[in-house]
């Protein structure tokens, strides 16, 4: 239920979307989960999308203090039908997203019925920087007449004494 920004415009937005300092005040607010699914989804649906675009971008900012992950930085993710993960700009995960370049035309590898929870995916620690970290996602339809479309993600430490610990979310 964190705050993203987010694009269904169906523009061509590059790669400079990814990257920390890229302004996506212009873009639209949600909570998660983002939907466009008449199923049911593993978790409240908040933001409904529109459908008829190949991809969607989402991009939400939480900070962190700088201290030692004392465990493994994980992600669980709801993902209708692909999607490429970035925490401050680089790549640490694909689902159903063939290998190499992508454009906003990239189609997912099939399809998924219905969105379901997908983790713990470790992200990589070294990734983090101390203060505010953005994560970036794009989602892929499997084509843009896809008539469903999901995306939530949850950020947490997983430790041996605790699951999850989810992050703080930034306020800006």
């Amino acid at each position: 239920d964190s705050v993203w920004r987010f694009d269904q415009s169906g523009a061509d937005q590059r790669t400079a979307w990814r990257a920390p300092d890229f302004v996506d005040s212009g873009w639209s607010t949600g909570t998660g989960l983002f939907y466009n699914e008449s199923s049911s989804l593993p978790g409240p649906k908040n933001t409904e999308l529109e459908l008829g675009v190949t991809t969607y971008y989402f991009r939400s900012a939480f900070q962190w203090n700088g201290d030692a992950v004392d465990g493994e930085l994980v992600m669980n993710h709801v993902i209708d039908d692909g999607a490429v993960f970035y925490l401050n700009g680089t790549e640490f995960s694909r689902f159903k997203i063939p290998d190499g370049d992508l454009t906003f035309e990239t189609e997912s590898e099939g399809t998924v019925r219905n969105g379901e929870s997908v983790g713990p995916i470790v992200v990589p620690p070294e990734l983090l920087i101390e203060g505010t970290n953005t994560l970036a996602v794009e989602v892929h339809q499997s084509s843009p007449t896809s008539n469903d479309v999901a995306f939530g993600l949850e950020l947490s430490i997983r430790t041996e004494t605790s699951p999850a610990t989810p992050f703080a979310e930034s306020e800006d």
